[in-house]
Protein backbone atom coordinates (compact mmCIF):
# COMPACT_ATOMS: atom_id res chain seq x y z
CA UNK A 1 0.00 0.00 0.00
CA UNK A 2 2.86 2.49 1.08
CA UNK A 3 4.16 1.66 -2.21
CA UNK A 4 1.60 2.53 -4.13
CA UNK A 5 0.65 6.00 -2.25
CA UNK A 6 4.61 7.07 -2.91
CA UNK A 7 3.83 5.86 -6.57
CA UNK A 8 0.91 8.29 -6.61
CA UNK A 9 2.61 11.39 -5.18
CA UNK A 10 5.03 10.79 -7.77
CA UNK A 11 2.69 11.43 -10.82
CA UNK A 12 3.47 14.78 -12.31
CA UNK A 13 1.22 17.73 -12.06
CA UNK A 14 1.38 20.94 -13.74
CA UNK A 15 1.56 24.31 -12.85
CA UNK A 16 -1.40 24.83 -14.74
CA UNK A 17 -3.24 21.44 -13.54
CA UNK A 18 -2.45 22.62 -10.28
CA UNK A 19 -3.76 26.30 -10.73
CA UNK A 20 -7.25 24.32 -12.48
CA UNK A 21 -7.39 22.38 -9.67
CA UNK A 22 -7.46 25.37 -7.46
CA UNK A 23 -10.01 27.26 -9.40
CA UNK A 24 -12.53 24.82 -9.30
CA UNK A 25 -12.06 24.50 -5.29
CA UNK A 26 -12.29 28.62 -5.42
CA UNK A 27 -15.22 28.31 -7.67
CA UNK A 28 -17.45 26.38 -5.50
CA UNK A 29 -16.82 29.09 -2.60
CA UNK A 30 -18.38 31.64 -4.76
CA UNK A 31 -20.98 29.40 -6.30
CA UNK A 32 -24.69 30.85 -6.00
CA UNK A 33 -26.31 28.45 -3.16
CA UNK A 34 -23.51 27.38 -1.65
CA UNK A 35 -23.21 28.24 1.78
CA UNK A 36 -19.95 26.49 2.69
CA UNK A 37 -17.42 25.70 -0.35
CA UNK A 38 -14.76 23.38 -0.28
CA UNK A 39 -11.59 23.89 1.75
CA UNK A 40 -7.80 24.12 0.59
CA UNK A 41 -7.63 20.45 1.97
CA UNK A 42 -10.10 19.69 -1.14
CA UNK A 43 -7.58 21.19 -3.00
CA UNK A 44 -5.00 18.50 -2.46
CA UNK A 45 -7.61 15.72 -1.82
CA UNK A 46 -8.35 16.56 -5.98
CA UNK A 47 -5.19 16.85 -6.63
CA UNK A 48 -4.05 13.31 -4.94
CA UNK A 49 -6.93 11.64 -6.25
CA UNK A 50 -6.07 12.78 -9.52
CA UNK A 51 -2.49 11.62 -9.52
CA UNK A 52 -3.84 8.02 -8.59
CA UNK A 53 -5.77 8.11 -11.16
CA UNK A 54 -3.98 8.88 -13.49
CA UNK A 55 -1.04 5.84 -12.01
CA UNK A 56 -3.94 3.69 -12.37
CA UNK A 57 -4.77 4.77 -16.06
CA UNK A 58 -0.82 3.88 -16.70
CA UNK A 59 0.12 7.85 -17.15
CA UNK A 60 2.77 9.64 -15.59
CA UNK A 61 1.03 12.92 -15.38
CA UNK A 62 -2.29 14.83 -14.31
CA UNK A 63 -4.77 15.41 -17.41
CA UNK A 64 -7.88 17.94 -17.14
CA UNK A 65 -9.55 14.48 -17.62
CA UNK A 66 -8.29 13.21 -14.57
CA UNK A 67 -9.12 16.09 -12.62
CA UNK A 68 -13.14 16.07 -13.93
CA UNK A 69 -13.60 12.23 -12.97
CA UNK A 70 -13.05 12.45 -9.72
CA UNK A 71 -14.06 16.06 -8.92
CA UNK A 72 -17.46 15.38 -8.29
CA UNK A 73 -16.43 11.99 -5.64
CA UNK A 74 -13.98 14.61 -3.92
CA UNK A 75 -15.47 17.70 -4.10
CA UNK A 76 -19.28 16.91 -3.43
CA UNK A 77 -19.66 15.56 0.03
CA UNK A 78 -17.82 18.65 1.40
CA UNK A 79 -20.20 21.24 -0.28
CA UNK A 80 -23.15 22.85 2.19
CA UNK A 81 -25.95 24.10 0.62
CA UNK A 82 -28.25 27.03 1.38
CA UNK A 83 -31.33 25.21 2.79
CA UNK A 84 -33.53 26.81 0.01
CA UNK A 85 -31.43 26.04 -2.61
CA UNK A 86 -32.25 21.95 -1.77
CA UNK A 87 -35.58 22.51 -2.08
CA UNK A 88 -35.06 24.17 -5.81
CA UNK A 89 -33.27 20.79 -7.08
CA UNK A 90 -29.69 22.51 -6.38
CA UNK A 91 -27.33 19.35 -5.15
CA UNK A 92 -24.17 19.36 -4.38
CA UNK A 93 -23.18 17.03 -7.27
CA UNK A 94 -24.98 19.62 -9.86
CA UNK A 95 -22.84 22.62 -8.05
CA UNK A 96 -19.65 20.41 -9.48
CA UNK A 97 -20.82 19.79 -12.53
CA UNK A 98 -21.49 23.06 -13.07
CA UNK A 99 -18.17 24.59 -11.91
CA UNK A 100 -16.48 21.90 -13.96
CA UNK A 101 -18.42 23.12 -16.91
CA UNK A 102 -17.60 26.94 -16.10
CA UNK A 103 -13.65 26.54 -14.96
CA UNK A 104 -11.65 27.23 -18.35
CA UNK A 105 -10.05 23.66 -18.93
CA UNK A 106 -5.75 23.92 -19.36
CA UNK A 107 -4.18 23.92 -22.25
Amino acid sequence: MLALQQAAASVFVSDAMKAYVVDIVQATRSFEGVKLGASPRASMALMQTAQALALMDGQDFVTPEHVQEVASPVIAHRLVLEPQMKYSGLTSGKVVAEVLEQTTIPQ
